[in-house]
């Protein structure tokens, strides 16, 4: 009775000592690897972590444990001894998965088994901030592809120390998932150290255990101390299982996007390039991982100036991922979306327009057709569609848009407006064009659309500088706030772009009525609304406020020729000044 009372009342402690629910935030800038069904507790030092009488544990109430975990007793062998808790697997440890492409496969068609291994992300620029591409590291005991590349696999570690570095590891991803990096630093230092004396200093364990600690580091941006320890892990990791490995593809990948986060393109591409070779080798050139490297590789190719040629590596990805039955996923969707963006840079428009056209079939087969994501992907085929004169079905995309982000359940202000401000541009452009059946009609429905953005953009800003205030007044010291306040300043420096662009809008309508007083009126307000003071010191120096600065005072310099050409001239030259700033 004892024993069965113990299981039962502690089983939140045995949750919360195994880590098992671990809740890491959608924002977190790489992936960690999230627990999966085959989460292990091997390693872990019940008579230690759990009050005594857990140790009366019989086996069957272990696996009763292991089943109210979601864990099937026959998949991890769970056995119990000297006040441990076993499992069959080899390393003794978390089960990860990449947002990329999930667990390795070898070739033979083994799962190979995974280290507690960091991921690498990389957000390539002008991309959304949820496009993160995590890189991960496993290993197959049994893999006959990975066995003659590596010595045959020691039998499992156990001992106080590893013990120690589970749990160490475990924390130290749980304070940096809450922000806490300084807290996670102290932890993945710890971890590292027990990780020498309980495995080894050279076993892959230690790997792993410098390649979190770089992380940490690289989130940081303290890349002095991450560099020697991706380094020294990349060795390690070699020396232990091969140089055609997984976990080695995984931590030359990582060292690719360390180098690709500096700028330095030329080593990122030669370690890119070193993780297709590792990763062909153990996984074969159709496995989805090998098809990560080759999308990470084609944005240093795009960076290097080579857009098309980084448009085909693209393509290459995608297409193992279609073979693997893969490409309707989130993943998928990132990567279709990047090819599409990098052929609309490189001017390729009627090549863009297919694949854009595949992202909406892709999220309606996927049961997304009603998502903020949805939404997106409409209003950047509307553009696209626009840009070849395609007015009404981009009219029509632009509406489908704006329905679906009235119809979220956390509606923005901001991102409504936006979409408004943009049906009033194609009716402005229709009417260039002259494709508009009635001018007048079309003018009047864009100003509408105009004046309905602005106000949008005005009640988002007044939203903003309510909580920029509020974090003032609660002002403390601490990284959280700063990132924090950061926050609420990017989205006041948003609302005042937004307004100034809607009023810009509304000026062009006016001009079009006949309404010169009141254009002039919006395009003054445009000008004050973007040299606010309540926005970012920097704000007013990025590039599209530049440009936006620049046609504002170019359009009011129109306007007031006719009767102050000093004032104009005073106008053209402030918007030459932005114009041309760099």
């Amino acid at each position: 009775m004892l024993a069965q009372f113990t299981a039962q009342k502690n089983l939140e402690e045995l949750r919360f000592i195994t880590r098992l629910n671990i809740d890491i935030p959608e924002h977190v800038p790489f992936s960690f690897g999230l627990p999966a069904d085959a989460l292990r507790l091997s390693n872990i030092r019940l008579k230690d972590a759990l009050p005594a009488a857990f140790k009366l544990l019989s086996r069957e109430h272990a696996t009763l444990a292991l089943q109210r975990q979601g864990l099937a007793p026959s998949a991890v062998g769970t056995s119990l001894r000297n006040g441990h808790v076993f499992t069959s697997d080899l390393l003794g440890s978390v089960r990860t998965f990449s947002a990329s492409a999930g667990s390795h496969y070898s070739q033979s068609g083994q799962p190979c088994k995974g280290l507690p291994w960091f991921g690498f992300a990389v957000v390539a620029a002008a991309v959304s901030p949820n496009v993160a591409l995590a890189e991960e590291s496993e290993e197959d005991p049994n893999c006959s592809s990975c066995s003659e590349a590596r010595p045959e696999a020691p039998p499992p570690i156990t001992n106080d120390h590893t013990a120690q570095w589970r749990l160490y590891t475990d924390m130290g991803r749980e304070l940096f998932g809450k922000g806490k990096h300084e807290e996670a630093e102290r932890y993945l230092q710890r971890a590292l150290q027990e990780a020498r004396i309980g495995f080894g200093e050279r076993e892959a364990h230690v790997a792993a255990a410098l390649n979190n600690l770089a992380e940490l580091y690289r989130v940081q941006r303290n890349f002095s101390k991450a560099e020697p320890l991706y380094l020294e892990a990349l060795n390690i990791i070699t020396e232990a299982l091969g140089q055609e490995h997984p976990s080695t593809g995984s931590a030359l990948h990582n060292l690719g996007g360390f180098y690709l986060l500096q700028r330095d393109f030329e080593s990122a591409k030669d370690y890119y390039e070193r993780a297709l070779k590792a990763k062909g080798g153990a996984l074969g050139q159709q496995h989805p991982e090998y098809a990560a490297s080759l999308f990470h590789l084609a944005e240093v190719v795009k960076l290097q100036g080579s857009p098309l040629d980084a448009a085909a590596l693209v393509r290459q990805s995608l297409s193992i991922l279609e073979e693997a039955g893969m490409v309707e996923t989130l993943d998928g969707l990132r990567r279709y979306g990047r090819l599409a963006q990098i052929l609309i840079e490189a001017k390729k428009v009627e090549e863009a327009e297919p694949v854009q056209r595949r992202i909406l079939q892709m999220f309606e087969a996927m049961g997304k057709a009603d998502t903020l994501d949805m939404a997106v992907a409409c209003e950047n085929l509307a553009q696209t569609l626009e840009s070849q004169q395609k007015w009404e079905e981009a009219t029509a995309l632009l509406t489908r848009g704006l329905r679906t982000r009235r119809a979220l359940p956390q509606p923005s202000a901001g991102g409504i407006g936006r979409t408004l401000r943009r049906l009033a541009e194609v009716h402005l452009h229709a009417q260039e064009a002259g494709a508009a059946s009635d001018s007048a009609a079309a003018t009047k429905q864009a100003h509408d659309y105009a004046r309905f953005a602005l106000e949008m953009a005005q009640a988002e800003l007044d939203r903003a500088l309510i909580r920029a205030s509020a974090g003032r007044a609660g002002q403390k010291d601490t990284t959280q706030v700063d990132r924090a306040q950061a926050h609420v300043a990017r989205q006041v420096a948003q609302a005042v772009m937004d307004a100034a662009q809607a009023l810009r809008t509304m000026a062009t309508t006016c001009s079009l009525q006949g309404r010169v007083d009141s254009s002039e009126e919006y395009l003054r307000e445009a000008v004050r609304q973007l040299s606010r003071t309540e926005t970012p010191s920097t704000f007013l120096n990025a590039p599209p406020v530049r440009k936006e600065m620049a046609r504002c005072l170019e359009q009011l310099a129109d306007i007031v020729a006719g009767r102050d050409e000093i004032e104009a001239a005073q106008l053209r030259n402030r918007a030459q000044t932005f114009a041309s700033h760099r």
